[in-house]
């Protein structure tokens, strides 16, 4: 199994307005310039969508309507391009604007088979820590986490 490669892309991503697809990988070229989108982890969970209540005798009653992912995208470092490409694709204030019907990922799923995942999600957070590096600034622990819809 390789061990240099996430299999994760954006399918409608929006960059300087335009749409594109992104590949999270090493030597991504978008717009002429180069750069390394390649993932730490990436990690995907499902989680039950369900209500539940109890009868007046104590007996549970659960009505469990979906099950929907939630991939959370970590990476240890980034360079300062790196991460301002990455925040602009995972922008939460513009998220309603960019992606009004939610943003498209595919991914690996190693539990089911190395099957090829498509969902559409919305962005939950995007969480990071500065790191000051001389007289530039780079960024450590950013995590993405992504909620299907």
């Amino acid at each position: 199994m390789r061990t240099d490669y996430v299999y994760f892309k954006a399918l409608n991503a929006r960059i300087n307005g335009a749409e594109k697809t992104v590949n999270f990988v090493r030597d991504e070229v978008l717009d002429g310039e180069l750069y390394n989108l390649l993932p730490s982890t990436l990690s995907p969970v499902e989680e039950l969508i369900k209500s539940a209540e109890r009868a007046l005798d104590g007996t549970m009653h659960v009505d469990i309507t979906d099950v929907k992912t939630t991939l959370t995208v970590t990476y240890d470092y980034l360079e300062d391009k790196d991460f301002r490409l990455i925040s602009e694709v995972f922008d939460l204030l513009k998220q309603y604007e960019n992606y009004p019907n939610g943003l498209t990922v595919e991914y690996f799923d190693v539990k089911d088979t190395h099957a090829v995942k498509r969902i559409t999600c919305y962005i939950d957070g995007l969480n990071y820590t500065p790191y000051v590096i001389g007289d530039g600034i780079a960024w450590r622990s950013v995590t993405i986490t992504l909620v299907q819809i």
